[in-house]
């Protein structure tokens, strides 16, 4: 993996925490990332 944190904290982070919350903040970014590229196809051609 290329991280600048340690692997003993990668692999603490991974077993802490819920898988649910990694894929709903990826569905999230993917939605805002979208729309901010819909919104910036907008402007530049409208």
């Amino acid at each position: 993996m290329i991280g600048v944190q340690s692997d003993k904290n990668r692999k603490r982070d991974f077993t802490a925490a819920n898988p649910k919350t990694y894929i709903i903040v990826g569905i999230i970014c993917t939605i805002l990332f979208v729309a901010s590229i819909i919104g910036v196809v907008m402007i530049v051609t409208g």
